[in-house]
């Protein structure tokens, strides 16, 4: 066993005998019980510091600083709806001349609070009103800086965020964290090409930096360079030997890589990188220097003095579990991913009596380790029974409270609708341990209903869906959709699965509506460690939306309309979970475009060319499968040799191509590529579409496509003025294609 310290065991002496003395009444002062207060928030013993609080508030009632001082300790144990309230208790007594506050620090703790209670918009007009009082406040020190960036961040308020970062004073070493942010900061503005400006300056400063590697290759992506995107993945994950971090296995890299790779048609090694995202993640260590505030027995005030915080961001936090999750199912590990959403919806789903209690590091120097209640839930079973702030439970079902909290929490905790028995100690006068009662008293446990909680189960429930779903289990898939929905009908993950389960029950129209009000989250981050992670969006939640909604239109008989949603086809067939839900679709089409393909050979052997152009337009569109489409389009052509004049370009068309051309010049080709791809769906006759097709597909080094495409406006236009130049283009495009196999 490491042997105590002389010193340590004085101050552990020290510490008791001011425990013993705070207790026994020897100095219960408003000014020492707010000082203390202060003191144990600091070192994280938040019941003892409300508890100092709570006993102000018994002195002096209307004193601001105890209502602000329950409310900081009322949001470090994830009560926000009670620190909101005493927050803005504290707002409303600031003016009370008898008390000096900083008005600012008020309302940045209530934005604080609104912001983890997910009132983003709330808490980024309450941060306003504080940098309005005090402009400094948000500057004052990195733990400030930092936590107004991420409330600004959430409210969408990114320019304001900017802002903070351009006024704050970075020391020369601190510099590749700033630039770093920023170019963050300028995706979440998608201003993609300042974040990549941003994101180079700080890899200059600092070059083994795999996070602004991360953040360059988000904006690449965004911004379609697919390959610029990959590459700065793979460089992010192969940096080592980081002043501090110990590990380079990052989850959300991992993932970023595996969404790049499928959006750039590497598909085998999309599937690897999801693989990958779940096999190399490790837990991830951590030192970083911040401010803290200590009190000095020299000047009497708080000072601020440099720490470091070390510890380590594991991989078992909610998010990331779902995110693993996620993981496990683009991969198609089915079964691996219901072990991790069935265990934490187990958790979730247990029945809670509204309390929140913890025992004391100080407390126990003089041998008291009962858990004390520190905050009771409005409208809980446990306000309802008249417990409250400062309750000692002895035990829960006959069984000593004593222990962890998981212990305790896995004790109080369980199945909705069953009781849970606690016995009480309470103190009439808990300073002075005078009027003692001892009480036992039944709680019924009820459904949780902290919207925080309802929104982990809603997603959690919308992905299991959706594995139901792809494992054939639709009925099951169904009902898990629907609990989705009860839990959290705003949910983007809750309305995929439940527009998807319409479908499945035929409700077409209702699906269509549901799809098209599903839109992925802007402002959810994996992690708050140093700098906020983006969520990529996973491939399967975008293409299940297109599908979903294709798979409704052609139901509905509106098979142009279903086009329009049908994704790359190399994308959907790359990703197990929507490989069936793709086939099936395509299966159907294929139908259809083989029905309206031997309409137009019947039409075109008849001599009737502009009703067999129509029909041969329509089976190009419909169809999906290569070879089909091979054939469809030499029919097409040997018609076009045929026809008497070209054929017109229809407005909807045109505006395809025009849109393509602005975006090329915007420096978009991915957009223009898309529109391009669009547009030739609506006249596939028309052949500067393949050409243009071409040329960006090659721009953005996908030369199998690049090549495709001009291969068919060669035959298209054999006699087009720069016929040469596109049979050259094929020629170069064949050979960097060699060069990167």
């Amino acid at each position: 066993m490491k042997k105590t310290s002389f010193a340590s065991k004085l101050s552990l002496i020290v510490v008791a005998f001011s425990a013993v003395f705070l207790l026994g009444g020897c100095d219960q002062s408003p000014e020492a019980l707010q000082k203390n207060g202060f003191y144990y928030y600091q070192n994280n013993d938040y019941l003892f510091s409300a508890c100092n609080y709570k006993f102000l508030l018994e002195k002096q009632p209307d004193n601001p600083i105890g209502y602000y001082g329950v409310a900081i300790n009322y949001t470090e144990i994830d009560d926000y709806d009670g620190a909101i309230t005493n927050f803005k208790k504290a707002i409303e007594l600031s003016g009370n001349a008898n008390y000096q506050v900083d008005l600012a620090t008020f309302y940045l703790g209530l934005a604080k609070a609104y912001h983890k209670n997910a009132e983003y918009q709330e808490a980024g007009k309450t941060l306003k009103k504080a940098n309005e009082i005090d402009p400094a406040k948000c500057i004052a020190n990195d733990n400030h800086l930092f936590q107004c960036t991420r409330i600004y961040d959430y409210a969408g308020l990114i320019k304001n965020a900017i802002d903070l970062h351009n006024r704050y004073n970075y020391a020369e070493e601190f510099l590749p964290r700033k630039y770093r942010i920023l170019a963050y900061l300028y995706l979440r503005d998608h201003n993609y090409d300042e974040a990549i400006k941003m994101a180079a300056k700080a890899i200059e400063k600092k070059p083994e930096n795999e996070l602004a590697y991360y953040l360059m290759g988000i904006a690449s992506g965004e911004k379609g360079q697919y390959d610029k995107a990959v590459d700065a993945f793979r460089k992010a994950i192969q940096i080592k030997d980081h002043a501090s971090i110990s590990t380079k296995k990052y989850l959300p890299i991992y993932i970023s890589l595996a969404y790049y790779l499928a959006k750039n048609e590497q598909n085998d090694e999309a599937l690897a990188a999801y693989n990958d995202a779940i096999q190399n993640t490790k837990n991830l260590t951590y030192q970083y220097p911040y401010t803290r505030m200590l009190y000095s027995s020299v000047t009497g005030t708080y000072v601020p003095s440099k720490a470091y915080a070390t510890g380590s961001v594991s991989y078992d936090d909610y998010l990331s579990q779902r995110d693993l999750a996620y993981a496990y199912y683009n991969a198609g590990r089915y079964d691996e991913a219901f072990v991790m959403l069935n265990s934490q919806i187990s958790e979730l789903e247990k029945g809670r009596i509204g309390i929140v209690a913890l025992d004391s590091y100080y407390l126990k120097q003089i041998f008291d380790n009962n858990k004390h209640i520190v905050s009771v839930a409005p409208g809980s079973p446990a306000e309802k029974a008249g417990l409250r702030f400062w309750d000692t439970i002895i035990s829960v079902n006959g069984k000593s409270a004593k222990g962890s909290a998981e212990h305790f929490v896995n004790m109080v905790a369980g199945p909705v609708g069953t009781e849970v028995t606690l016995k009480i100690k309470r103190y009439e006068d808990p300073v002075n341990k005078k009027g003692k009662t001892v009480f036992e008293q039944k709680l019924v446990r009820e459904k949780i209903k902290n919207k925080n909680e309802l929104n982990k189960l809603a997603k959690m429930y919308g992905l299991r869906s959706l594995i139901y779903r792809a494992k054939g289990e639709t009925e099951n898939a169904f009902a898990d959709a629907e609990k989705a929905m009860s839990y959290n009908p705003e949910s983007f993950d809750a309305k995929l699965a439940w527009g998807l389960a319409q479908n499945d029950k035929g409700k077409y129209s209702e699906a269509l509506k549901i799809l098209s009000s599903a839109k992925l989250p802007e402002n959810e981050t994996l992690y708050e460690f140093d700098l906020n992670y983006f969520i990529t969006p996973f491939a399967c939640g975008e293409e299940l939306i297109k599908l979903g909604k294709a798979n409704a239109y052609l139901k509905l008989g509106k098979v142009n309309d279903a086009i329009s949603y049908l994704p790359q086809a190399e994308l959907s067939y790359s990703l197990p979970p929507i490989q069936k839900e793709f086939q099936t679709l395509a299966g159907e089409l294929t139908e259809l475009a083989q029905a309206h393909n031997t309409k137009a050979v019947n039409l075109h052997k008849k001599g009737f060319l502009k009703e067999a152009l129509n029909e041969y337009t329509a089976a190009l569109s419909y169809t999906g499968n290569a070879e089909q489409e091979e054939e469809i389009r030499n029919n097409y052509i040997n018609l076009l040799q045929e026809y008497p004049v070209s054929p017109e370009l229809s407005e909807e068309a045109r505006k395809y191509l025009v849109r393509g051309e602005v975006l090329f010049k915007q420096g978009d080709m991915a957009g223009a590529l898309n529109e391009c791809k669009k547009g030739l769906k609506l006249a596939p006759y028309y052949a500067k579409f393949y050409f243009n097709i071409a040329e960006l597909s090659g721009g953005l080094k996908i030369y199998d496509q690049a090549i495709e495409y001009m291969k068919i406006y060669i035959k298209m236009a054999p006699n087009a003025p720069d016929i040469q130049n596109a049979k050259d283009e094929v020629t170069k495009w064949e050979l960097l294609q060699e060069k990167i196999r």
